[in-house]
């Protein structure tokens, strides 16, 4: 077996199992992690010889580093990915984003950051919503990081990726990351990046918890509540560079991601677009369709979480992508047929069409898609081919309400507004999202009621 070897400094650490730490090792032009039962301490300096497996063989100890020595290999190391010349290739559609404006110039600094902590081995975790949108996102930041990987590190490093069911970081969620971070002791601190969550007063005490250990950046598109606190957090939203939920969570990460790798992914911000119905969306584009309706059908099917390699792995696989893309469409069309049938019809007091589905009979199936979300925005759209355009939908299941309404009557409808008047009549009512979909959340056993007070508000008769 080989013998490799490597000099540098003590950058991170993690707890390892059977006497062995995982220790991750420093210079200016690369980065190795090493296992190795001989105890190190961070910011020392070492000769390291080690076998293929990194497994250290043997470990000679220099002292303390200096510190800046440490920071030059850090900066040396960031500097291989080229974040700010990746920068100047950052377009979006008809959008014109200046080098040196707001918008690059966030991205690149919080580009940078997550790059210095990344390229040391401190610990990194990624959340990304569950559907076409977030995932997106997650892609493109695990294609820009596994390119990293192969300029740094002598081996892909580990980061911890995590598929949210919720829009919401609850603190369950912080609970969980709090002990994933505790096995590590880094020079640089952790990172917590989220996409594709939104803002809502639940997501706060974990924020809380979780920023005092790590730095947070958050990327969303949704508009945050009123009174959302930024403090201590990376907040990243379209809405403060000119742009709108149209700009999705899944775009911005893209570019965020190409600020890190310098790579267009244009396929998947196509396929953002798609799932999450921007104005940017091109139905006519069959590989964002494809893509879009692939992604989310996966998010759908996989409860117990799915990570961006497991999408890649059938995104490469051109069976395994027509087999599953076949079967998402079928179930997806089955579910709009069944709706279109069983919806109740009313009209508002501004003549808008509001069509009300009750999901249950979709569930029953137990086929794990579509999701009650995803469903809406599509019934939403075959609604509008049917019924024309001032037409709104309303998908209830659970404790859960879903609404969907078309670009051309959305500001005569403003759903949020109704929103946030039911959650004054009803201490029992929560909710949120964008001015064309937008959800709301009761205790399960008001379910009739929370809608009755909905249709009343929009003055709603048969």
């Amino acid at each position: 077996m080989e013998t490799l070897r490597t000099s540098g400094i003590v950058a991170s650490i993690r707890n390892g199992s059977g006497g062995n730490d995982i220790y991750t090792i420093i210079n200016k032009g690369s980065a190795v992690t090493i296992s190795s039962n001989i105890s190190l301490s961070l910011m020392e300096s070492v000769d390291v010889e080690y076998d293929e497996s990194f497994k250290a063989i043997s470990v000679q100890s220099n002292g303390t580093a200096d510190r800046a020595i440490y920071d030059a290999s850090v900066s040396a190391l960031v500097a291989i990915a080229e974040v700010r010349a990746n920068a100047k290739g950052i377009t979006f559609g008809q959008m014109v984003i200046k080098e040196g404006g707001k918008l690059v110039n966030t991205l690149v600094d919080n580009a940078e950051s997550l790059l210095r902590s990344y390229v040391t081995g401190a610990p990194l975790i990624v959340r990304f919503h569950n559907d076409g949108d977030g995932s997106t996102g997650a892609l493109s930041l695990y294609r820009a990081l596994s390119g990293v990987d192969s300029k740094v590190f002598a081996e892909p490093r580990q980061s911890s990726w995590f598929m949210n069911k919720s829009i919401a970081y609850n603190m369950e969620s912080a609970y969980a990351d709090s002990m994933m971070l505790n096995q590590y002791s880094s020079i640089d601190r952790p990172v917590l990046l989220i996409t594709d969550f939104g803002t809502s007063e639940e997501s706060k005490p974990g924020m809380d918890m979780i920023k005092e250990k790590a730095n947070v950046i958050w990327i969303d598109h949704h508009l945050p509540y009123q009174g959302f606190g930024r403090e201590g957090v990376n907040y990243i939203n379209s809405w403060d560079f000119g742009a709108d939920s149209n700009m999705t969570a899944g775009a911005l990460t893209s570019l965020f991601s190409q600020a890190i790798s310098g790579t267009d992914y244009g396929e998947l911000i196509r396929a953002s677009f798609i799932s999450d119905y921007s104005k940017y969306a091109d139905v006519n584009d069959a590989d964002a369709v494809r893509l879009a309706t692939l992604l989310d059908y996966m998010t759908a099917k996989n409860r117990n979480g799915l990570t961006p390699r497991q999408m890649e792995a059938v995104i490469s696989d051109k069976e395994k992508y027509s087999v599953m893309f076949a079967t998402a469409r079928d179930q997806m069309d089955e579910a709009l047929e069944l709706g279109i049938n069983t919806a109740n019809r009313y009209k508002s007091s501004k003549g808008i069409e509001i069509f009300v589905v009750d999901f249950s009979p979709i569930a029953e199936k137990d086929q794990g898609f579509p999701l009650p979300g995803r469903y809406s925005s599509k019934l939403q759209g075959r609604l509008e081919e049917l019924n024309g355009e001032r037409v709104m939908t309303v998908v209830h299941f659970g404790n859960f309400i879903s609404m969907r309404v078309s670009k051309k009557v959305s500001a005569e409808v403003d759903i949020l507004g109704v929103i946030e008047r039911l959650k004054v009549s009803s201490e029992e009512i929560g909710g949120g999202g964008h001015a064309e979909a937008a959800s709301i959340r009761v205790q399960k056993t008001n379910l009739k009621d929370a809608l009755r007070l909905l249709l009343a508000e929009l003055g709603a008769h048969q």
